[in-house]
C-alpha cells in the first residue's frame, strides 16, 4: 500500500501482503469477485484516519499496490480553493493512480469534506469515466445551515442558502455560475443489481448518530444507495466496524445489512475525530430514516 499526499512520487511504507491463511472475519463481500484499484481521500492536516481501512482491504486480499491513500490539504483563507479547485487536485491523483497501475478506473472512498469533493470531481470534471465504486462516510450531501460565514470558499460552498449545493445536486443545471450539466446528484449512477460496467455505484454511508450533521443533510438522492448506521459521531467513521465491513462489502458490489447479522441485503437500491472539515459544522437537528432507503427524485 501507498500511502500518499497529492504525488505519486511522495511514497510512504509499503504494506506486506500477508500468507495465505484463513481471511480474517472482517473480510466481507464478494472477495471472488475481480478486486479493483482502491483511492481512499481524507483531510489533512490532521493524523491519517484511513490507515485502518487500507490495512483492511491488504489483510482480505487485495493487491498492497493496488491501495493508494491520500491526504488532502484542508484550504485556509490564505489558499481559498473552493470546491472545484479541490477537485482537479482529485482528478490529477486519480490520473496518476491509473497510470501508475495501468486501469481505466478505480474505487475511491472520502471522508466528510472529501466526500464533497468527490462529488464535485464526478459532476464537474467528468470522473464517472474514472470511477467505478464510491463510498461516501458522513458526506454533507445537502449542506448544513449551520456554517458561519467565513474566509474558506469550499466551507462556505457547503451553506445551504448558497448557490454551490443545488448545483452540486443537479437541482440548477445551467443557472448561471454552474457548470453541473447534470439534473442529478448521481450522474451515471447504477444499482448494485446493475453490471459494474454500465456506470457508478454510489454508496452513501452516514450515521444516525453523526451529531454535526442530520440525516437529511447526510442523504444522497437519486441512485445513491443509502446504508444507515447508529452509535457513531462524525469523527469516528474510520474507526467503525460497522463503517468499515460495510465499505469493504460495497467496493465488491455486495451491500450489507450493518445492523445485522452481516449477511448480504441483496442488491438492494437506495435513495435517489473531527478535523477541520468537522470543525466548521455544528450540531444540527436529527429526522428519522431507515437503515436502507429509497427516494426518487428525478432520472439521470
Amino acid at each position: 500500500m501507498r500511502n500518499l499526499t497529492w504525488s505519486l512520487a511522495a511514497l510512504g511504507a509499503f504494506v506486506t501482503a500477508p500468507a495465505a491463511h484463513a481471511l480474517p472475519s472482517f473480510c466481507v463481500g464478494d472477495l471472488a469477485a475481480p478486486k479493483g484499484v482502491v483511492v481512499l481521500l481524507q483531510n489533512q492536516p490532521g493524523e491519517d484516519r484511513m490507515w485502518k481501512m487500507a490495512n483492511r482491504f491488504v489483510e482480505c486480499g487485495w493487491n498492497p499496490d493496488d491501495i493508494f491513500n491520500f491526504q488532502i490539504p484542508v484550504p485556509d483563507p490564505g489558499i481559498d480553493d473552493c470546491h472545484i479547485d479541490l477537485a482537479n487536485h482529485v482528478k490529477d491523483l486519480i490520473d496518476g493512480v491509473k497510470l501508475a497501475r495501468g486501469v481505466s478506473k478505480v474505487d475511491v472512498i472520502s471522508y466528510s469534506l472529501q466526500c464533497t469533493v468527490t462529488r464535485s470531481y464526478l459532476s464537474f470534471l467528468a470522473g464517472y469515466d474514472s470511477i467505478r465504486r464510491t463510498v461516501f462516510w458522513g458526506s454533507p450531501n445537502n449542506g448544513s445551515d449551520n456554517i458561519a460565514p467565513n474566509g474558506v470558499c469550499a466551507f462556505n460552498e457547503l451553506r445551504t442558502d448558497g448557490a454551490f449545493i443545488p448545483c452540486l445536486n443537479g437541482d440548477t443545471p445551467g443557472a448561471p455560475g454552474c457548470s453541473n450539466p447534470f439534473s442529478t446528484a448521481t450522474p451515471h449512477g447504477i444499482t448494485p443489481s446493475d453490471p459494474p460496467g454500465n456506470g457508478v455505484l454510489y454508496v452513501n454511508i452516514y450515521s444516525a448518530d453523526d451529531l454535526l450533521l442530520s440525516q437529511t443533510q447526510l442523504f444522497l438522492d437519486d441512485t445513491a444507495t443509502n446504508i444507515e448506521i447508529h452509535g457513531v459521531p462524525h469523527g469516528a467513521y474510520p474507526d467503525s466496524d460497522l463503517v468499515l465491513r460495510s465499505t469493504m462489502s460495497a467496493i465488491t458490489g455486495v451491500i450489507l445489512d450493518p445492523d445485522g447479522d452481516g449477511t448480504p441485503c441483496g442488491t438492494v437500491p437506495g435513495g435517489p475525530a473531527p478535523g477541520w472539515g468537522a470543525a466548521v459544522l455544528a450540531l444540527a437537528p436529527l429526522a428519522a430514516f431507515g437503515w436502507l432507503g429509497r427516494r426518487a427524485k428525478r432520472s439521470a
